[in-house]
């Protein structure tokens, strides 16, 4: 879906890559002498959004199932529905943790950032770059499909004809991706918002509205998630910010686990 490729988490892993790269340079390519800073915003949305995209590509392998259309006796049809390979898997939980979730995934220079200026349209107000909610939009839309009801029945459904990655190691690994790099530091204003944002779409999995829509393996794997969320931040520390940050991930967890309370 979108990689041109038959070898989509190369592909992927090679867009993020090449997105990083001209990132780094972008401000010194935009603009152009005399003209206004434009170009360079949208070199920049254009660039960080082949980020996204790549991770989108890269979700749809975790939980993922090959599809064969062929016919019973077709030479080389293969079976119609073939779970994606445990390491295939892994390898695209290990781009997303390393390429799109990391505390440094959208590192960008002050100066690039400060010159993300909308050419004034009349009286539309200074525009100045709203980054944190572009980038935890980029990053919801890859959690809603890896926490997706659909996606967490088909790891286990695909168990019983030959999928090797359970819906509980594979909520174990992406509460890693976005925990444990910064579990004993202080947390960034990305990850703040990222940690925040899976804690509720967690939570979401046993209690309200969307409860409903899950089975109760994938329930179980969401309460593992949040005891092990809920025991790393028990104690919370890092700088102050960090500290009113771990207070919040404590409490919203809480509620989920014990509603009552």
């Amino acid at each position: 879906m979108g990689d041109l490729s038959n070898d989509a988490l190369t592909w992927a892993e090679g867009r993020m890559a090449l997105s990083d790269s001209l990132l780094m340079g972008l401000d010194q390519r935009y603009p152009k002498p005399g003209q206004d800073y434009a170009t360079l915003r949208v070199a920049y949305l254009r660039t960080t959004g082949e980020k996204a995209n790549a991770a989108v590509v890269t979700s749809r392998y975790i939980g993922g199932v090959y599809v064969s259309r062929g016919v019973d006796g077709q030479p080389d049809a293969g079976l119609p529905f073939t779970p994606v390979p445990l390491a295939e898997q892994q390898r695209a939980m290990r781009l997303l943790r390393t390429e799109f979730f990391a505390p440094d995934a959208w590192d960008a220079s002050p100066k690039l950032l400060a010159e993300l200026q909308q050419p004034r349209r009349g009286f539309s107000g200074p525009g100045e770059p709203v980054i944190h909610a572009r980038v935890l939009n980029m990053q919801k839309t890859v959690l809603s499909f890896m926490l997706a009801p659909q996606t967490q029945a088909r790891l286990t459904d695909s168990r019983l004809y030959g999928n090797r990655y359970s819906a509980a190691q594979m909520m174990s690994d992406l509460t890693d991706a976005i925990f444990a790099a910064d579990a004993r530091g202080n947390v960034n204003t990305f990850r703040q918002n990222l940690q925040l944002e899976y804690v509720n779409q967690v939570a979401g999995m046993i209690e309200g509205p969307t409860a409903k829509n899950y089975d109760y393996v994938s329930k179980s794997a969401a309460v593992a998630s949040l005891k092990k969320i809920q025991a790393q931040v028990a104690v919370p520390t890092g700088d102050a910010e960090t500290r009113a940050h771990r207070q919040h991930l404590s409490l919203v967890v809480s509620e989920a686990l014990d509603p009552r309370s």
